[in-house]
């Protein structure tokens, strides 16, 4: 029962993250990634992404490209 209660909620959070990343594209014609951190959805642009690989925030050793691999969305525009 638990387990369902926590599924929902990760999914609500998904969802509201996939919004608002399209939502942020549509308003800066820029690529959006919605990427898995902890249990929480994190929403980073591509040059923010990019900052944030030399600032260590992720593992030693990881790429721009791999957490593009890992993101849970990309958006389009």
């Amino acid at each position: 029962m638990i387990n369902i209660i926590i599924k929902g909620i990760l999914n609500r959070r998904k969802v509201k993250a996939i919004k608002t990343a399209n939502k942020l594209a549509r308003l800066t014609k820029k690529k959006h990634l919605v990427y898995k951190h902890n249990l929480n959805y994190v929403i980073y642009t591509k040059s923010q992404l990019k900052k944030a690989v030399l600032m260590r925030k992720f593992k030693k050793g990881l790429h721009v490209e791999d957490v593009e691999r890992k993101a849970v969305y990309i958006t389009t525009t």
